[in-house]
Formats: structure tokens, C-alpha cells, sequence
């Protein structure tokens, strides 16, 4: 296991885990309570609003050199 190779004050280990909402309940899970136990920081980001979704898109569109709209809007 690498958490218990060398493990001492002066070689310390972190790993960031990230995943799906699932990897927050399996953690939770008795198999995997001791890892749980072991996770010092947690942060769970939303999910990103209609109007943050089209910003985002339109912004990586102009970044790869697409002007103009690619989608019309449903409700003008």
C-alpha cells in the first residue's frame, strides 16, 4: 500500500481524490470507513447554471476560433 511505505514526518503523502457523487458514498461504505476517516478536506462543486453552461461553451468556442453563435436560442 503506498500510504504505509516510508511513512513518517518527514515523507508525507498526499493524493487527491475526485470522482462522481458515487465516490462520496463509497467512501462511506464499512469496506472503505477507515480511508473516509483519513480524508482531511472535502469539497463537492455544483453543478454549473443554464446561463454559466452557455458562457462556458461560447468562451472555449471563441478560444478554438469559432465566432458566432453555433446554437440558436428556443425561447428568443
Amino acid at each position: 500500500m503506498l500510504t504505509n511505505h516510508d511513512m513518517d514526518s518527514k515523507t508525507p503523502f498526499a493524493t487527491a481524490l475526485i470522482g462522481q457523487p458515487t465516490l462520496r458514498r463509497r467512501t462511506k461504505l464499512g469496506g472503505l470507513a477507515a480511508l473516509d476517516q483519513r480524508i482531511a478536506v472535502r469539497y463537492q462543486m455544483t453543478g454549473m447554471t443554464p446561463e454559466e453552461t452557455g458562457s462556458y461553451i461560447r468562451h472555449h468556442l471563441q478560444l478554438a476560433g469559432r465566432d458566432g453563435d453555433l446554437f440558436s436560442d428556443p425561447n428568443p
